[in-house]
This record gives structure tokens, C-alpha cells and sequence, in this order.
């Protein structure tokens, strides 16, 4: 089984690939987000409160009440790609 998509389903893809990365043997993802990348703060994000966000309620890296925002993901000069490869 493969699964691909473009865009939101480029993300979906990359989701549902690590997720059910036993039956899945391969995945096309066109202009999708990297894994974790969502919940992943970044050097050089701006985190907000977590109340504001209810719609980010894990972020991984920041402090118990912050978040980061919903599309974080597609500023290039805060990604860090190493991390996400770590």
C-alpha cells in the first residue's frame, strides 16, 4: 500500500505514513509539511499564549503555557530542518 497527496494531503500523507508505517510501504508527498514540523518550535519561532491557540494544544519544545502558530510550518526562515531530522 502507497499513499500520496498534494498540499493538506501531502500532509496528511507524511501523518498517516509514520503512523501506519508498518502497512505503508511507500509515500508521495508534494508540497506537504515535514513530520512533527506542526508541533515543533523552532529557534527562531514566536511562540503565543495557549489559550489563544486552542487549535495547537502540544508543542514540543515549549514552555507548559505557549504554543507556536498554526502555520509556522511555511516560513522558510524558521524551519529548521536539522531539527526535525534529529
Amino acid at each position: 500500500i502507497t499513499i500520496s497527496g498534494l498540499s493538506s494531503g501531502g500532509h496528511f500523507s507524511a501523518q498517516f505514513q509514520v503512523a501506519f508505517s508498518k502497512t505503508i510501504a511507500g509515500a508521495g508527498i508534494f508540497a506537504g509539511y515535514p513530520w512533527h514540523c506542526d508541533v515543533t518550535k523552532f529557534a527562531k519561532d514566536v511562540t503565543v499564549p495557549k489559550s489563544e491557540h486552542p487549535e495547537k494544544p502540544f508543542c514540543d519544545g515549549c514552555s507548559p503555557n505557549e504554543t507556536v502558530l498554526a502555520d509556522h510550518c511555511q516560513l522558510t526562515e524558521v524551519v529548521d530542518v536539522d531539527v526535525l531530522l534529529a
